[in-house]
């Protein structure tokens, strides 16, 4: 997984190697090695990395507080490391916890970043090896410290890295007077907010779902991905049962029994009663995203799994029904022969899908630069049919003109 060059900070100053003696070169002689460690909570941080073109990706949000219960990502990112004579690369680390107590907790040892052949030392390695850290009941709040200890083998040098980060135990917050929860939910994925997830939700059950039901699919898409991400949410949500108004207990009940619709037993912090308040919207018939897309709704699931994320995969599904084009023109075919099938056709439906794809994507790329970034991959790869390449490139404002399917 390689990437260019990123704007590293040079966290030690590495020995000066002669690469004429040695054969040992770095893609700037005059600087030193360029370890970056980031701790993120965005669940995207690969797909930032591997699925956008340059460097035009959302910026990682490097963590340094952390809810009891939630999990960030650790990885190391490394410029400007020793390359062999016969071009191998070999970067590995060391991770160690110290928790709040003074325990030292050795988490991994000899984890790869890269290993391999590098033709062009100006590339940053996607890290092989990325770790997840989380508190569980039981543990202590506090500062957790993590010792990472970089190795170049290459250059027989190691480089300690510290960095800190703050657990707390979880306190619901208080949306600000400008709260914008549809705006919060959009851009989520770019900074994870959980602590407003709840009272989000509570002003969209007011203001947005009671006029417009054709908004679920988004909401359970979203909160349903959220909850899934951060189980440690769920017993919040469940407690929020019991307080609110009419339409605020309804719109909980729904995406916390869309989330525990596969579970088989209530988890931690839902209690009995809880649990059978939820049994009819946990067998609620809802939208599969990952049944062959055949309704515009399951588009709507699709992008809920993306703002809550910001995950590649929706955007790419969603992009993949570009190549229903060959049923374009059939609902007006349908309309013009006056018939009104109690189902409507597959073919028809097809295109209904192709319709809201293309409305979407072309909508969302506008205030979402990332969804457009995704895009621009995703026609870089060259897999889509030509047509299909350009119905994508136009919904992203491409300026391409696309004859109608004969």
């Amino acid at each position: 997984m390689l990437r260019k060059t990123l704007a590293c900070f040079a966290l030690a100053l590495a020995p000066a190697i002669n690469a004429s003696t040695t054969g040992i070169h770095r893609a700037d002689p005059a600087r030193p090695f360029e370890p970056v460690v980031i701790i993120t909570k965005q669940p995207a941080y690969h797909d930032f990395y591997i699925h956008t073109l340059g460097d035009v990706a959302p910026d990682f949000q490097d963590a340094s507080t952390l809810w009891a219960g939630q999990q960030v990502h650790l990885f190391v990112l490394c410029g400007n490391y020793a390359v062999s004579a016969a071009n191998d690369v070999d970067l590995t680390f060391d991770f160690t916890i110290v928790r709040p107590d003074g325990r030292n907790e050795k988490a991994g040892s000899d984890l790869i970043i890269y290993q391999g052949k590098m033709d062009d030392p100006q590339t940053i390695p996607f890290p092989r090896d990325v770790l997840e850290f989380s508190t569980i009941p039981g543990d202590p709040s506090g500062d957790y410290t993590f010792m990472i200890t970089v190795h170049d083998r290459i250059s027989h040098e190691k480089w300690v890295v510290q960095k800190k980060i703050q657990v707390v135990p979880f306190k619901p917050a208080e949306p600000p007077d400008n709260f914008s929860p549809d705006d919060w939910m959009m851009n989520y994925y770019r900074i994870p907010q959980p602590a407003l997830a709840l009272p989000a939700l509570r002003a969209m059950a007011q203001k947005i779902l009671p006029a417009n039901d054709g908004a679920w699919p988004l909401m359970i898409g979203f909160y349903g991905t959220l909850l899934a991400n951060d189980p440690w949410l769920v017993p919040v949500f469940a407690e929020g049962l019991h307080h609110g108004t009419e339409a605020e207990t309804r719109a909980i009940t729904r995406v916390l029994g869309y989330a525990l619709r596969n579970a088989r037993q209530p988890p931690a912090g839902v209690t009995p009663d809880d649990w059978a308040a939820l049994v009819g919207t946990r067998g609620e018939k809802w939208p599969d995203p990952e049944a062959p897309l055949t309704d515009p709704a399951q588009i709507d699931v699709l992008w809920g799994r993306f703002f809550a994320t910001g995950w590649f995969e929706p955007v790419n599904r969603i992009a993949s029904t570009l190549e229903y084009y060959p049923f374009i023109g059939r609902l007006d075919e349908m309309k013009k022969s006056g018939q009104k099938p109690a189902v409507i056709p597959p073919d028809v439906m097809k295109e209904l899908v192709l319709q809201s794809a293309l409305w979407s994507l072309g909508s969302i790329a506008k205030q979402q630069a990332l969804v457009r970034n995704y895009g621009e991959w995703i026609m870089a790869q060259g897999k889509l049919d030509p047509t299909s390449q350009l119905l994508l490139a136009k919904a992203l404002g491409h300026d391409v003109k696309v004859d109608a399917p004969k």
